[in-house]
């Protein structure tokens, strides 16, 4: 027997609505479970597929069969539920779950003839977020098979993948009657779609795996010297302009990318970024800024040719000047009032300024 116990996720903030959550299908089953008609209580929360209730569709999420019944959905909703929360935000978090049940208990709806109730749709929707965002990262089990107990830890897009696999035979085939698969599927299904939605849209990153961090926190290896070759960094700048905006720091025309009605010069070499005046409040001012674009991808950093304090303005040759920002070091040019920001600078504005 393989019982999960947690991941091997770390989170940045408190899990207060996981928790809540918890804490309040806990404190439901507690008081209305130990009544002699406890079922009675409980029916005008259970869905009916031939009567459905807002009561039913919202509150048959919050109660629980039996102990057991109970237990599984918090534990993954625990192992699961706090990255997720992590990553959606606290009221972000809250409406997709309430989202994920609803859905669920429509999947229900459409397919099953008898009265459901509990959290699992719901957390079935949080598990299909979890494998879209943190597909490498690690659950782990416990191995029971007596006398013996193993710890082990399986990737979650194997445990997920089977999990759901082993749902849909089991809707198909009918082979334990009382269980709503069907809520579990349409939980998934809801989950893996709004995540990977939110992922195409660049409001959040799937996380690395454990091992993929520690590569890239490795220093870098050591490479010999290369001979330097000289080149005219007038004549070049000259011949880049004919192609666009040379970049102040590698002297090569910069592609552009429209974002919003606003043209915004990248450097595809050393991942800076090149503002017009007025540029830089407008995209400071934008609450969604994708990920790509306040931490491009530094492409190859030797191709910096020009230091700081010597660079010139990519519109008018101005020598730019060192400026200060909320403690973030930009480079401006006096004449034009253009920005020049090294790769990162712009998260690290944003993220000074909120």
């Amino acid at each position: 027997m393989f019982i999960p116990y947690s991941d091997d996720n770390e989170t940045e903030r408190a899990a207060v609505v996981n928790y809540l959550l918890i804490a309040v299908n806990v404190f439901i089953y507690s008081t209305v479970n130990f009544q002699p008609d406890a079922w009675e209580a409980i029916k005008p929360y259970a869905l009916y597929p031939d009567n459905v209730t807002m009561f039913g569709l919202f509150g048959c999420m919050f109660f629980h069969a039996s102990f057991l019944h109970l237990l599984g959905n918090m534990l993954l909703l625990h192992i699961y539920g706090d990255n997720i929360e992590d990553k959606f935000g606290h009221f972000g978090y809250l409406l997709f779950y309430v989202g994920a049940g609803v859905v669920a208990g429509l999947f229900h709806v459409a397919t099953g003839t008898k009265p459901c109730i509990g959290a699992s749709g719901a957390v079935a929707g949080v598990m299909g977020a979890y494998v879209v965002i943190y597909p490498l990262a690690k659950i782990r089990f416990l191995f029971v098979f007596i006398p013996l107990f193993k710890k082990v830890e399986i990737y979650s897009w194997v445990v997920l993948t089977f999990w759901f696999a082993g749902q849909l035979l089991d809707h198909f085939g009918e082979t334990e009657a009382g269980v709503a698969f069907a809520a579990h599927i349409g939980g998934f299904i809801f989950g893996s779609i709004v995540s990977g939605l939110l992922v195409l849209a660049d409001k959040i990153e799937p996380e690395k795996s454990r091992e993929a961090k520690r590569l890239s926190h490795r220093p870098a290896r050591y490479e010999p010297p290369q001979e330097k070759v000289e080149i005219d960094l007038e004549e070049r700048f000259i011949e880049e302009k004919k192609n666009g905006v040379p970049c102040p720091s590698c002297v090569k025309a910069m592609p552009f990318t429209e974002y919003r009605g606003v043209q915004l010069e990248n450097c595809f070499e050393c991942g800076g970024l090149w503002l017009d005046r007025g540029e830089t409040e407008t995209l400071l001012r934008d609450p969604h800024l994708p990920y790509s674009l306040l931490n491009p991808p530094a492409r190859n950093p030797h191709s910096i040719l020009v230091p700081e304090g010597e660079r010139k303005c990519a519109r008018c040759e101005t020598l730019l000047q060192t400026v200060e920002i909320e403690g973030v070091q930009v480079e401006g040019c006096p004449s034009c009032g253009g920005l020049w920001l090294e790769r990162g600078r712009l998260g690290d504005l944003k993220a000074r300024l909120g």
